[in-house]
């Protein structure tokens, strides 16, 4: 299946550039915010570990398993920064503009870059990116979005087994990728329908079968 990066991309430093600015002027003052909370628990235990231990024993606060967003980045994150905040909120704050990025990407190839956009302005606008950078541990929130994304992105553009390795990945940063294959087979259903001889031609023309094994093989989403 043939993909335009031109048309995916197209706008996007300046769809990313005014999301990141709307977030940054709203929510700066999370970025000098301490370590609190389970972000103790995290530290200490990555910090005092090597990374493969961490990796076959990970933390199990509150009973979940999380070893990519929660072991594998507090490892990373511990030995890099120490007890120092700050990195800490400024790489959440990266992880949100990549988000916003990918989001521009999903919703520019299904949709129109203009609608990426506008897109992007309005999730930079939701209250919950204060939490996002202020609480370092919110990394599991993020890292798990930040990889449905770019899933569902690969699975548009055909690309199976790619959008199959980032949902394994987004199942080790939060457990709640699980639902991401409903969302795969509803965008599929709904190409499926849109894509439909009794309808006229829309902007989400792409088809397919449903789930991981076959991806979208037909039709190319047109302006």
């Amino acid at each position: 299946m043939r993909f335009n990066l031109r048309r995916e991309w197209t706008g996007l430093p300046a769809a990313v550039g005014l999301g990141g600015l709307i977030i940054f002027l709203r929510c700066r003052q999370a970025l000098s915010y301490p370590l609190f909370s389970d972000d103790y628990a995290f530290y200490e235990y990555t910090r005092r570990r090597g990374l493969l231990d961490v990796l076959l024993h990970p933390h199990r606060l509150g009973g979940y398993c999380r070893p990519f967003s929660r072991d594998l980045h507090f490892w990373l994150a511990s030995h890099a920064f120490g007890l120092n905040p700050v990195p800490y909120h400024w790489v959440n704050l990266a992880l949100v503009l990549g988000i916003l990025a990918l989001l521009y990407a999903v919703v520019s190839r299904a949709m129109a870059p203009g609608a990426g956009l506008w897109t992007v302005v309005l999730c930079s606008l939701s209250p919950i990116h204060f939490v996002l950078i202020a609480w370092a541990g919110c990394s599991q929130d993020l890292w798990c979005a930040a990889a449905c994304l770019a899933s569902i992105l690969l699975y548009l553009r055909g690309q199976p087994w790619a959008s199959a390795l980032l949902f394994g990945v987004a199942l080790l940063s939060k457990e709640i990728a699980v639902a991401l294959p409903l969302a795969l087979l509803a965008l599929t259903w709904a190409g499926r329908i849109a894509s439909s001889p009794l309808l006229p031609e829309t902007k989400i023309s792409w088809c397919g079968v449903g789930g991981y094994g076959r991806p979208p093989t037909s039709g190319r989403i047109s302006l």
